[in-house]
């Protein structure tokens, strides 16, 4: 094989110019990382002194240890080797996109693990680098400042130092080996040349043999505490099998109930299991990074390489999924993200199969197979990237057009001179035309962001550059709610009228908030708990100290003669507070009544004194049971605040609601939303539960007295 460049007239061999460049660039990848301003990479020469000779004489050093002591010593070797006039630049050959090229880099041979670096960089067409079996490399790039090299002939290369020990780590030393990896074979500081290789990665990896998975030695004090990890999971691959044939079902099945939600086991792992090991492998940042899940579900298998030990990628993420089902959700966020990354792998057992994996799936197993770009958005909102845009660009190559071989929208095409603000808002827009549905505004929120001001966000794209935080915002509505009474999303095309900003959507208004409470608080849940009934719970709820009988809500509203409450009675007013505070949750209900039944019937015993129990057996048993409540009922409320509307209806709405806000139903969202009158158009605040309209009986009702749907401008 050979390749012929052309550049300012010369001919190239290796894809390497001995020519001058003026400029250079550090290696910063933008597609993992920030973006970089220069234009060309550059290669400086391998100088070599009497240090540098020393530690290439050094004896070849095995395992883990001689890896992670690889880049102190060359940082020694570069501070005695101080280089005054490079003797060459690579200058990259622009790729042909229309012919679909990439480039491969060739990894020659090496009996010394220590030995440098030599490679060849080729560039070929998508589809003949197929046919030479090439292997893709998943690594995390980490500390910028850790310099490592490489050598393309008679020039040295600057590469992340971690991608440096990835390539010595898959090094073989009988045969050279032909690889792609994105610090070495896209050209970083071509924006263009970037956008298009990004688009095409899902390709890339989905055309490989394998992906080789350096996870680093990070947090790995010894050989030991792999081996005691690897030995660790193989006795719970063993119990999964077990607990599969014994109760005859799938992992997925024992897992996950019919609704999808995960379920919490009542047994524990295997007390040979060190569970310190396992939490030490995976506590690395490969598991956190967006970039690797498309990395890890598109290639056709993967091997994980920890320090100088081998592990099948999918018995690594098996493991994770099944600590995380025992053991809660209190395990490492290394086993967290492996276990998310799981439900898209896992070909056999997770929750999508993709085409790379089953090519004889019926076309009408397509969501299954392929989630919409809201559900990834949403999925994997907590995994970090260093570049907010590729919050989006990294998910591309999981989403349904490119795994059917479609051109992706335009609005998603990626450009990484586009604002994020606009990238997110595009990529917003874009998943509620592919879902049909508006489930994705669930995610929105409104923090401080470096990339993007408040005011250049619109107010119904959420940002993807913020992970998912709990001190700051309310977990998502559990339930299958329709309170659109299931009729279809309209959403108007976007006209010179409206503009980009704006998201036009048709729905009906069906009520206005009245009275809020302060945002919910584990102490105001906990005072909540120790109420002895319904008016005296309502009370606590908004504010008051359970002497005050004429709070806004019950003395205004259910004493006004004018007023008419939608609840008939007090059993139905108390079943519809409980519903309310459980957010629709069934779990979080049956919490709610057998705890308050409780507390009534320790209030009665105690009064009638009934009861042998003491008064601070009684106090004592209740706080048990608030202990209890607290917890389940603060991770509904939490970051929420409790409200009423003017036609009495209760609610749970976002931390930024107001009085005044309309209780909105758009259609093609399973929630109402609250939306906030800026005369020309509207504030979109947050999807809320709000009962009595979750299941379409707002709608039904205002259709049925005549009320038309109308649109609403929302930016």
């Amino acid at each position: 094989m050979y390749i012929q460049n052309v550049i300012f007239g010369s001919t190239l061999q290796g894809g390497h110019c001995k020519q001058c460049c003026s400029q250079c660039m550090p290696y910063n990848c933008p597609t993992k990382r920030r973006s970089s301003t220069s234009e060309t990479t550059r290669l400086l020469p391998e100088h070599t002194s009497k240090s540098s000779q020393t530690g290439s004489s050094t004896k070849n050093r095995r395992g883990t240890a001689g890896l992670r002591t690889f880049l102190s010593r060359r940082k020694a070797d570069s501070a005695s080797n101080r280089i005054v006039q490079p003797a060459g630049y690579y200058v990259y050959q622009p790729l042909n996109h229309e012919r679909r090229d990439i480039r491969i880099l060739r990894l020659k041979k090496a009996k010394k693990k220590l030995s440098p670096l030599r490679c060849e960089l080729m560039q070929m067409t998508l589809s003949l680098a197929q046919e030479q079996s090439y292997e893709a490399v998943s690594y995390c790039w980490g500390d910028e400042r850790q310099e490592g090299r490489l050598k393309l002939d008679d020039t040295v290369m600057h590469v992340p130092g971690s991608a440096e020990l990835a390539l010595r780590a898959l090094r073989l030393r009988k045969a050279d080996r032909l690889l792609w990896i994105d610090a070495v074979c896209i050209n970083q500081s071509d924006r263009i040349e970037r956008g298009h290789q990004v688009a095409m990665m899902g390709e890339v990896y989905r055309g490989c043999t394998a992906v080789l998975v350096w996870l680093g030695v990070e947090n790995m004090d010894s050989d030991g505490i792999v081996i005691q990890a690897k030995e660790s999971m193989q006795r719970l691959l063993g119990q999964i099998e077990r607990e599969s044939s014994v109760r005859g079902e799938s992992m997925k099945q024992i897992m996950y109930s019919q609704s999808g939600a995960l379920r919490q086991s009542d047994t524990g792992i295997s007390q040979l299991t060190s569970l310190a090991a396992l939490e030490a492998y995976y506590n690395c940042s490969w598991f956190n990074r967006l970039w690797v899940v498309q990395e890890a579900v598109l290639a056709p298998r993967g091997i994980c390489y920890r320090g100088s030990h081998q592990t099948d990628l999918s018995d690594v993420l098996r493991v994770a999924a099944w600590l995380r089902y025992k053991r809660g959700p209190d395990v490492v966020r290394g086993i967290r993200s492996a276990a998310n990354i799981w439900r898209y792998a896992d070909s056999k057992r997770g929750a999508y199969m993709y085409a790379s994996h089953q090519t004889q799936q019926r076309a009408a197993d397509d969501r299954r197979r392929y989630p919409t770009l809201a559900v990834l958005l949403s999925d994997f909102r907590d995994q970090k990237t260093s570049e907010p845009r590729d919050k989006v660009y990294a998910l591309l190559g999981l989403s349904s057009w490119s795994m059917r071989g479609q051109r992706l929208p335009q609005l998603l095409e990626p450009d990484y001179g586009k604002p994020v603000a606009k990238i997110f808002a595009d990529a917003t827009r874009a998943a509620i035309m592919q879902a049909g549905n508006l489930n994705v505004l669930e995610c929105i929120s409104r923090l401080e962001s470096k990339f993007y001001s408040k005011d250049e966000l619109p107010c119904w794209v959420p940002q993807w550059d913020i992970s998912f935080s709990e001190a700051r915002e309310a977990k998502g509505l559990s339930g299958a709610f329709y309170a659109d009474d299931r009729t279809p999303m309209q959403l108007a095309d976007q006209g010179h009228d409206t503009g980009p900003e704006a998201l036009e959507l048709k729905g009906i208004p069906v009520d206005t908030v009245k009275v809020v409470t302060p945002v919910l608080t584990l102490n105001a849940v906990t005072n909540m708990l120790w109420s002895d009934g319904l008016l005296d719970m309502v009370l606590r709820l908004l504010g008051h100290d359970g002497k005050r009988r004429d709070s806004d809500w019950h003395g205004s509203l259910y004493n006004n003669p004018s007023f008419e409450s939608p609840y008939a009675s007090m059993q139905n007013l108390e079943q519809a507070l409980y519903e309310t505070l459980s957010g629709g949750s069934a779990y979080g209900l049956g919490m709610l009544q057998r705890h308050m039944q409780l507390m009534n019937h320790t209030r009665i015993c105690k009064a009638n004194q009934t009861c042998c129990w003491k008064s601070a057996h009684h106090t004592t048993f209740r706080q048990h049971q608030i202990k209890k409540a607290a917890p389940i009922i603060m991770a509904i409320c939490e970051n929420r605040r409790f409200f009423v509307t003017a036609q009495g209806r209760m609610g749970l709405g976002p931390r930024t609601m107001n009085e005044g806000d309309v209780v909105t139903v758009l259609f093609g969202g399973k929630w109402p939303f609250l939306l906030r009158d800026h005369q020309s158009h509207h504030h979109l605040v947050g999807a809320a539960y709000v009962h009595g309209v979750m299941y379409g009986e707002a709608v039904r009702q205002q259709l049925s007295a005549g009320v038309q749907a109308r649109w609403f401008d929302i930016r």
